[in-house]
């Protein structure tokens, strides 16, 4: 699962946590551009609260293939 943390309705952080209590064991990628709250960056929130890896925006589409083979333990292809 690919999710943002910045959505409207409902946030990536509501959205992975829900996630953790259905699946315990789905891989989930957080993405986001605003990664300067107080404290704890919002991306380590997101790993702290379940996130597998988190991608800071703007991603290469390269960065984000080989984050999601990684997850899946295949090779990533070249584009």
């Amino acid at each position: 699962m690919i999710t943002d943390i910045l959505m409207p309705g409902k946030d990536g952080i509501e959205t992975i946590r829900e996630l953790r209590t259905i699946n315990p064991v789905i891989k989930i990628i957080a993405l986001s551009g605003d990664v300067r709250f107080d404290g704890p960056g919002i991306l380590e929130a997101a790993r702290l609260l379940g996130a597998d890896e988190v991608v800071e925006k703007p991603f290469r589409n390269d960065q984000l293939l080989r984050i999601v083979a990684q997850l899946l333990g295949r090779k990533a292809r070249s584009l």
